[in-house]
């Protein structure tokens, strides 16, 4: 990620790169290991301040930290993205709070992507892609989903297994047009089963042995599409192609990657086919503004549609953010900061936590850019 990011910042000739390549290797020299659930001094001038890496479900490898103050024994949760209760590849939250530690919170910064929007069936969230990409393919146009690099797995999984037991897709071409969500597909199919939930929709149980674990992302007619001249020949094949077609394609925005390819070439110009979004859309990106374009039903059909996908993000929604909070021993909870959301999501995100016991002397924070929240 960090070697992709540099890619992205080099070719943007308008800032200054953040950070080089020295830079990202002065990094990897100096990265340790460490064990989830295990508790590591990270130092302080006034006395012992030390880290847990909590798994929070939002995808294999993401974590919440709780930093623990040894002096004033103040503890402060930082949840990162959170993830759903179950989650496909890595588990979801569930699969981890049994071991949660008991510890008093008293500050929580978190983040509120979905905080209003009420959370979405695996069933129905299936039934979402499904028929996008059944509704253009009957039309005569090829799908393109643009996916972010964790997102290419648990896309895999969900076709995988619709071929394998309902027979479904198997007529179709598969195309992986992204990169940097290939290597990222890689460090799965490397680390292995063990690596992996055996989680899938709502069964907790679902694959049986490692074999089966291991398949969950072979797809049945699937070809990788190497280099961008590549991308760009393809492009010209399916612009008007009357094949039925699915592609995954990097830049789940729309803002960078392979999928602006489809987007800024004939294929955009085809009515018949299809962006189908599943991930959030960050505003300011090319995807929030092709979801303002359906919201405001400002879509130029003279192009390919624009379908989103609900539910398909890998945060948690609603609900599923407090009962991830309840967790966790709240009971001396002081702060609760909200951040990394737009204002409606925040502003639900604050109204449902003040209807909770725990916050009953809890302030809360709507904080702004650089805005300095003091919570000693």
């Amino acid at each position: 990620m960090l070697e992709d990011s540099v890619k992205i910042q080099e070719s943007d000739k308008e800032k200054k790169p953040l950070y080089n390549r020295k830079d990202v290797n002065d990094i990897l020299k100096r990265v340790k290991i460490i064990e989830a659930f295990e508790e590591i001094d990270i130092g302080s001038r006034h006395g012992k301040i030390t880290a847990i890496l909590i798994p929070n479900g939002h995808m294999n490898g993401s974590v919440s930290v709780l930093i623990k103050d040894g002096v004033t024994k103040k503890n402060t949760l930082f949840t990162g993205d959170i993830g759903r209760p179950n989650q496909l590849t890595c588990g979801g939250y569930n699969e981890y709070s049994s071991k949660y530690p008991d510890c008093r919170i008293h500050t929580i910064l978190t983040e509120s992507t979905c905080f209003e929007k009420d959370p979405v069936s695996f069933s129905e969230r299936e039934i979402n892609i499904f028929n996008a990409v059944t509704k253009t393919a009957q039309r005569g146009g090829v799908s393109v989903m643009p996916l972010i690099a964790g997102r290419l797995a648990p896309t895999m999984e969900i076709f995988h297994n619709d071929q394998e037991c309902r027979g479904q897709f198997l007529d179709y071409h598969f195309y992986m047009d992204a990169p940097l969500p290939r290597k990222v597909l890689k460090v799965h199919q490397d680390l292995g089963p063990d690596y992996m939930s055996n989680w899938y929709g709502d069964d907790p149980c679902f694959y049986k042995t490692k074999e089966n674990s291991m398949s969950r992302f072979n797809i049945k007619n699937l070809t990788i599409v190497e280099s961008h001249e590549q991308s760009k020949l393809l492009v010209e094949h399916l612009a008007y192609s009357s094949e039925k077609a699915i592609v995954f394609a990097s830049g789940g925005m729309v803002t960078r990657g392979r999928s602006v390819n489809y987007r800024s070439g004939k294929f955009n110009q085809n009515p018949n086919n299809s962006f189908i979004l599943t991930c959030f859309q960050v505003p300011g990106t090319r995807g929030a503004e092709m979801i303002k374009e359906i919201e405001n039903g400002k879509v130029e059909r003279k192009t390919a549609e624009v379908i989103w996908a609900d539910g398909n993000s890998s945060h948690a929604s609603g609900h599923e953010l407090i009962d991830f909070y309840k967790r966790f021993n709240l009971n001396s909870l002081e702060n609760f900061i909200l951040g990394h959301g737009r204002e409606p999501a925040r502003e639900t995100g604050s109204r449902e936590i003040q209807k909770e016991d725990f916050a009953e002397y809890t302030s809360i924070f709507l904080p702004k850019l650089r805005q300095i929240v003091a919570i000693g």
